[in-house]
This record gives structure tokens, C-alpha cells and sequence, in this order.
């Protein structure tokens, strides 16, 4: 009897190990801003994927800000444009506006509030202008006026951001024409010159 009862305990003992180490594996909830060419020219577009992942903790929705305040108000980057996937309620879905200071894109929403979003999944595409040449970093928050994000029991959920580092190189200078034209001249006339003194 009493090696019934020492056998149970372990197998109750390796039951809770098995279930604690079950719910370590799963990941947090994440949203990440993935540079699809992390290094680009200044003068061209730098392109972004939005991603969640809610595996094992299915989402309402809420909504994230886009902060660029190293851009110097908009000096160094411009919002483009947002082009959002065919994700969960549409309804949930808005265009983002960049602040007022041009530090910041605000409210970039998305949820299902009938069945909730769960998994890995494409949130959409941000497209920037970039002006000058520098090293940056585009860093994701709460949004200030959509708010956090919701399980579908209505707990709060504290996703991981993460962000996504830009190299804006300089544009090749072309040379202009003119300083061709000026040195095919030079050399004619140096040719021309040394033709005479043969």
C-alpha cells in the first residue's frame, strides 16, 4: 500500500513538472517591426512588416504606435503609406496618422473581437520616405489613443516589442555632364597640341 501511495505521488509530482514545463515553452505574445531591406539609400523607400504573434493567448485586439523620434520631426523619414492584411474584423482597422510633433504613427489597430486572433500572422506593410543618410531605429509602443491589447477573456495582455533598425546610406553623386564634356575637351586639346608640335 504504502508503494501504491509513493508511486502515485511521483507520477502527481512528474504530472506538474510535465504541465509547469508545458507552459514555459509558450512564448509571450509578441509584435515585431521587421525592416524588409534593414539598408537602403537615402532618396529611397524603406519598407516595414508589422507582425504579431499571439500563439497560445488569443487577442481581441488593440493597438501600437510607431515611434521615430530620432528622425528629427520628420526630417530625416516620412510616413508614406500603411497597407493592412486581410486579418480578423476589419472593422478594427484604421489608417495611421503620424503625431503632431512627426516623431511618432499612431493607432495602428487590429483585433477580432468574435474570435479573436491567435498565431503568428502579417498585420501589414508601412512604407517610409527616407531623406539623409544615418543609423536609426523604429521602436514600437502602447498606443496613446487605441490602447493596449485584451485576451479574449478581457485580461490584459503586455506583448514584446520589438523594433527594427534602419541604415540610410548616402545617394551616389552623379557625376554631371558637364565636367565630362569639359574633360573630353581637354583631352582633344591636349591631343590636338601635341599632334602640332609633331
Amino acid at each position: 500500500m504504502k508503494n501504491n501511495h509513493q508511486a502515485f505521488n511521483s507520477l502527481l509530482f512528474s504530472l506538474v513538472i510535465c504541465i509547469s514545463l508545458i507552459g514555459a515553452a509558450q512564448a509571450s505574445p509578441s509584435i515585431s517591426l521587421i525592416a524588409n531591406n534593414p539598408t537602403v539609400t537615402a532618396g529611397s523607400q524603406a519598407t516595414f512588416e508589422l507582425w504579431m504573434d499571439f500563439t497560445g493567448e488569443p487577442t481581441l485586439g488593440g493597438g501600437v504606435d510607431v515611434v521615430f523620434d530620432n528622425f528629427l520631426n520628420g526630417n530625416q523619414l516620412s510616413f508614406n503609406s500603411y497597407t493592412p492584411e486581410a486579418l480578423g474584423d476589419r472593422d478594427l482597422i484604421n489608417v495611421p496618422t503620424v503625431s503632431t510633433l512627426g516623431d511618432q504613427l499612431e493607432a495602428i489597430t487590429f483585433g477580432d473581437f468574435t474570435n479573436g486572433l491567435e498565431g503568428p500572422a502579417l498585420v501589414g506593410t508601412l512604407v517610409f520616405d527616407t531623406l539623409v543618410a544615418g543609423n536609426f531605429t523604429l521602436s514600437l509602443i502602447d498606443s496613446i489613443n487605441a490602447g493596449g491589447f485584451s485576451s479574449m477573456t478581457g485580461t490584459s495582455q503586455f506583448p514584446a516589442y520589438i523594433s527594427a533598425d534602419l541604415i540610410v546610406t548616402p545617394s551616389a553623386v552623379p557625376v554631371p555632364a558637364t565636367a565630362w564634356l569639359m574633360l573630353s575637351g581637354l583631352i582633344g586639346l591636349a591631343y590636338r597640341s601635341k599632334a602640332k608640335q609633331a
